[in-house]
């Protein structure tokens, strides 16, 4: 996928983007070079996968990590009550790194996208290139409420897909 040092880099913090992303993972893990930041209850879903977490040592500054990682694309959850994923989408923008981010829920969605702390009683919209959504209910939501500027894809919602068969 061109002069990277890997190809994807999953980010995650609360346990239902994780089983969201989980499926999408398994299906790319052993064709791309692909790495994990997992905080929180993602944790314990990529708990097996630990050869693909990113050490520790090198958690000092997202922008670090983006630099010395020069990932293709940057796969994210959307957790509500974390930065984690919004600073991912910040930095990875400065630096010219594609971002994608799944749905894993169909409420509280505009708020996944609002940086804490936020300042002058003022919203900070951070969004990523591409969010997956799990329906065209959500997009005409979405779409309806006028705040989203990403490039909205339905595709489905890979963990319940993934449980249902």
């Amino acid at each position: 996928m061109g002069n990277h040092n890997i190809d994807v880099l999953i980010v995650c913090n609360d346990i239902g983007g994780a089983n969201a992303i989980y499926p999408v993972f398994q299906s790319i893990k052993d064709k791309v070079k692909v790495k994990l930041v997992c905080t929180g209850d993602a944790i314990k879903v990529f708990n097996s996968f630990k050869k693909y977490f990113l050490e520790d040592h090198k958690f000092n500054s997202v922008n670090l990590i983006l630099k010395e990682l020069t990932p293709s694309i940057l796969f994210t959850g959307t957790s509500e009550y974390s930065n984690q994923e919004r600073l991912f989408w910040y930095e990875s923008k400065r630096l010219n790194i594609k971002t994608i981010a799944i749905i894993d829920s169909w409420t509280n969605i505009k708020e996944r996208f609002i940086y804490f702390p936020v300042e002058n009683n003022g919203e900070k919209l951070v969004q990523p290139d591409i969010i997956i959504i799990p329906d065209d209910n959500l997009r005409e939501q979405i779409d309806n409420e006028g705040w989203c500027v990403s490039d909205l894809k339905v595709c489905g919602q890979p963990h319940l897909e993934k449980s249902s068969s």
